[in-house]
C-alpha cells in the first residue's frame, strides 16, 4: 500500500483499519461491478453520475452526516474493486476503523433474535464511551472473522500535523502514480490555512482538485461546512448560498450537492435527510431533491425516497406524472 509523508500523516490500511464492505454492498455487487464510481445512495446514483472528470462538492452542516457519507461512498468504491484514497481531516486517529466497527455491532445485534429486550441508546457516541460493551460483547467474535475476509483497496488519511495546498498536491500525485481511482476529501475548511489568506487559499485547493479531475481524470468528492447563519432568517434548507468561504467553492464543481438534516422518528429508528442537487451538468436532476430514510439499524441510507423539489423554504413531493424514468427506486404514489 501507499507511503504517504509519513511525518504528516497517520496512513492506515483498509483491512488493518477495518474499514470494510458491508453485507448489503456485497450483495448488490453481485449483479456485476459498476463502470463508474457510486455514491452508494439510491437517489444520488439514480439522479448522477462520478465519471472520471467529476468534481463534485457536497455540502451540510455538523450532525448531518457529512463524514458518514464521505467514508461510506469511500468504503464502497473499494467494495468494487476500486483503489480510493478517503482524506478525512476532520476525523481523530482511529475514527474510520470505530466507525466500521460500531456498524457491524449494529448488523450483529439487530440480526440476533435472542438479544435482550432492554432498551438502548444506540448512537455512535454513546457506542465510543463503552457504555455498550456489556451488550455487544457476545458479537466480538463474529466480527473478528468478518473483518478477516474485507477488501483492501481503501487508504485512509487522517489529519496528525499539517495538511495544506502543498500537501494536497503531493497526495494527489501520490494518488495519481499509484493508480487512485478516486479521491474523497472530509472537509475543505479543516486545511491548514492563515484566516486572513483564506480566499486565497480556498481557491488554490479548489484549482488544484479540479485539474486533478479535468486534466488527471481522476474523480473528486469534497465535502465542506456551511456557514454557522443561514444564508437568510428563520431558513429550513441550506441551498448553495450556505457554503462558508470563497464563490469559487461552488463556481468551480461540476456538481453541487447539499444535505439538510430532517426529523428523527424514534418508532422507525430513522433520520430523513434531503439531498438537493444545487448545481449538475445533467440537466435532467437539476434541483431535484430526495428525501432519504437513515437507519439506525443500517448506519445507512434506505433505498426508497420521496422525489421533489424546495418550493418557499419547504419540501414539496413532485406529481406522479412527473417523477422521470431514471428515478426507478422513486417512492411512488
Amino acid at each position: 500500500m501507499i507511503s504517504l509523508i509519513e511525518q504528516d500523516y497517520q496512513v492506515q490500511n483498509w483491512r488493518d483499519s477495518m474499514i470494510a464492505a458491508g453485507p448489503r454492498s456485497l450483495q448488490s455487487a453481485q449483479g456485476g461491478v459498476p463502470k463508474l464510481s457510486t455514491f452508494g445512495v439510491s437517489f444520488l446514483d439514480e439522479a448522477l453520475r462520478i465519471e472520471p472528470t467529476s468534481f463534485i462538492l457536497v455540502g451540510a452542516s455538523t450532525g448531518t452526516g457529512k463524514t458518514q457519507l464521505a467514508y461510506t461512498l469511500a468504503r464502497q468504491n473499494a467494495e468494487y474493486g476500486r483503489k480510493v484514497f478517503g482524506v478525512f481531516l476532520e476525523a481523530y486517529a482511529g475514527e474510520m476503523q470505530e466507525r466500521r466497527r460500531f456498524q457491524m455491532f449494529l448488523e450483529e445485534y439487530f440480526a440476533d433474535k435472542e438479544k435482550s429486550g432492554e432498551a438502548l441508546d444506540l448512537r455512535f457516541v454513546i457506542w465510543k464511551t463503552g457504555a455498550l460493551n456489556q451488550a455487544f460483547e457476545k458479537y466480538e467474535p463474529a466480527i473478528t472473522k468478518r473483518l478477516q475476509g474485507e477488501p483492501s483497496k481503501l487508504e485512509v488519511v487522517t489529519k496528525l500535523k499539517k495538511f495544506d495546498v502543498e500537501s494536497l498536491v503531493e497526495l494527489k500525485d501520490e494518488a495519481l502514480s499509484k493508480g487512485a481511482e478516486l479521491l474523497v476529501i472530509d472537509h475543505i475548511h479543516y486545511f491548514d490555512y492563515n484566516q486572513e489568506q483564506e480566499t486565497k487559499a480556498l481557491t488554490e485547493i479548489i484549482s488544484v482538485l479540479d485539474k486533478t479531475s479535468s486534466n488527471d481524470k481522476l474523480p473528486v468528492v469534497l465535502f465542506a461546512q456551511f456557514r454557522k447563519e443561514a444564508y437568510g432568517k428563520n431558513k429550513n434548507f441550506k441551498d448553495i448560498h450556505d457554503f462558508h468561504g470563497s464563490a469559487n467553492l461552488t463556481r468551480v464543481p461540476t456538481d453541487v450537492i447539499v444535505l439538510t438534516r430532517g426529523e428523527y422518528d424514534a418508532s422507525l429508528k430513522v433520520t430523513s435527510t434531503y439531498f438537493d442537487i444545487q448545481k449538475t451538468r445533467h440537466a435532467q436532476c437539476d434541483h431535484l431533491v430526495g428525501k432519504l430514510n437513515f437507519s439506525v439499524k443500517k448506519q445507512w441510507y434506505l433505498e426508497p425516497y420521496q422525489l421533489g423539489r424546495i418550493q418557499k423554504d419547504e419540501f414539496e413531493v413532485v406529481d406522479e406524472a412527473q417523477v422521470p424514468v431514471w428515478a426507478k427506486k422513486a417512492r411512488r404514489f
